[in-house]
């Protein structure tokens, strides 16, 4: 492994798999792969970990399709020389979505999630690793706070039912993966999403970047202020 990606997004990644114990012996993961950067650099990652940490777990790649057909072959064939299996699931998701109303990237996010945890129940899978990082983090954050009226952001592990949803790249800014899967030579497919870059959290994404000018450690000191609460009203 080379200086340069310990510096970007290895040590981050094991950092946050240490600290909140996103791995453990024997794990069965589901690696959610939208074809995008995020997951991309993520399944990257969690093969070189299955390589360098004295932890047994096995990795199989899912590529959820909401009914776009896209063409996913040279996808397919860098995750499986990674040595990581990898499985395409058929869906009709986009049917289910309304493009036109307010917020259907959350609904297609739950669809999604729901067909990895169906695949994770019926081939014995118990955790799902999903490609959410630290940019993602902190929009949530704001977009909670700004549209809902509450403080919160998701957790960078969390179990229900038996599954748990991990999200190993939880300190890794946005930029750096672009910089990774770009000296990494990672293929990327482009989203055919009719509402993308049209969303909520490009609205966020603009904000925390026009934040970052002034403060350029706002997503490091927003990331570490969920673990050091204080004086909240409701405490």
């Amino acid at each position: 492994m080379k200086r340069w990606e310990n510096q970007l997004y290895y040590n981050k990644i094991r950092q946050a798999v240490e600290e909140f114990s996103l791995i453990k012996e024997g794990d069965r993961i589901i690696v959610g792969i939208s074809g995008g950067k995020d997951s991309m650099l993520l399944v990257h990652s969690l093969s070189l970990l299955q390589k360098h940490l004295s932890i047994n777990f096995d990795l199989l790649g899912v590529y959820v399709d909401e009914g776009n057909k896209n063409p996913i072959e040279q996808v397919k064939k860098t995750v499986e020389s990674m040595g990581v299996d990898f499985r395409v699931e058929m869906t009709d998701i986009k049917n289910y979505l309304d493009f036109d109303g307010k917020n259907p990237c959350y609904m297609c996010g739950r669809l999604r999630k729901g067909v990895l945890r169906r695949i994770s129940e019926e081939e014995g899978y118990n955790v799902i690793a999903l490609g959410h990082h630290m940019d993602d983090a902190v929009e949530t954050f704001f977009m909670n706070m700004i549209y809902t009226g509450k403080l919160g952001t998701f957790l960078p592990g969390a179990e229900s039912d038996g599954i748990r949803m991990i999200r190993p790249m939880i300190y890794v800014r946005e930029e750096d993966i672009i910089k990774s899967v770009d000296y990494l030579k990672l293929p990327i497919m482009e989203s055919k999403c009719p509402v993308n870059k049209k969303t909520t959290r490009e609205e966020m994404k603009v904000l925390v970047k026009e934040l970052s000018e002034k403060y350029p450690d706002l997503r490091e000191k927003v990331v570490s202020s969920f673990k050091n609460i204080d004086r909240l009203w409701n405490r």
